[in-house]
């Protein structure tokens, strides 16, 4: 499967795990006001979640291109230099779509 063939959400999803995401949940408490029963807020909480770079989509692509490159006999910094391509080429595809 070639990554230019996924549709527009998989590729964001893909690029979401890739890069890590952060998440923000709100959450809002009333109460019911006796006077004119009116719902009146009393506490609001907003969480956010930090949620990491998937490591297994990191490596589900470099097993993709391994097919293609032998990955095995690549210093640190040469791998690293093949993500930057990679989440190059995955921009570049969401700047097309």
């Amino acid at each position: 499967m070639n990554i230019s063939e996924l549709d527009k959400q998989t590729k964001q999803a893909i690029q979401q795990l890739l890069l890590g995401l952060t998440t923000k949940e709100e959450t809002n408490e009333y109460i019911k006001d006796e006077s004119d029963g009116q719902l009146k807020l009393i506490k609001q909480r907003i969480k956010t979640n930090t949620i990491p770079p998937s490591v297994d989509i990191i490596k589900l692509l470099i097993n993709k291109q391994s097919l293609e490159t032998d990955y095995s006999n690549l210093s640190n910094e040469q791998l690293l230099e093949e993500k930057q391509k990679l989440l190059k080429q995955l921009k570049e595809e969401d700047d097309d779509s």
